[in-house]
């Protein structure tokens, strides 16, 4: 729509306010609007009741204009790589891949030794809760025999 609006210039370098809202539809509030931000960007001037295109504007519009500045800015750069620069990289890589990996060696050794040590806990659990269990038992019996005596 910027681009639109500089080309609309045409070889008169000259555009009327009416000329301006037609191009928006009538609408006033984004006219004025883009019309800020032209001005600010220095690609025209506000001459009363017309606009003038400046020179920069013709070339910025050669250029691409909004549309191609836009495109540019959205294309990745990518650094400028040299093959020592791709090996140590590569050797920073295969660095954080060994670490990596005796991280994990070192977790599943810890994972290891505390499933061990739930599967111990829970045998002294039952253990217990069968001693439990044989004590009352006992003491069950030892009261029966005395009150049948």
């Amino acid at each position: 729509m910027l681009d639109t609006l500089l080309a609309a210039f045409g070889p008169g370098n000259e555009l009327t306010r009416a000329q301006v809202l037609d191009l928006f539809g009538g609408d006033e509030t984004l006219a004025t609007a883009m019309i800020s931000f032209i001005i600010s960007e220095g690609f025209i001037a506000d001459k009363g009741d017309k606009l003038q295109r400046q020179a920069k504007a013709t070339s910025f519009l050669l250029n691409g204009g909004f549309t191609g500045k836009a495109s540019v800015s959205n294309s990745p750069s990518w650094p400028a790589w040299d093959q020592e620069a791709f090996l140590k990289k590569n050797t920073e890589l295969q660095n954080e891949t060994l670490r990596l990996q005796r991280t994990l060696r070192d977790k599943e050794s810890e994972f290891s030794v505390m499933s061990q040590k739930a599967a111990s806990a829970s045998f002294y659990q039952k253990a217990f809760y069968a001693s439990i269990i044989l004590l009352a038992l006992l003491i069950s019996w030892i009261i029966w025999l005395l009150s049948h005596n």
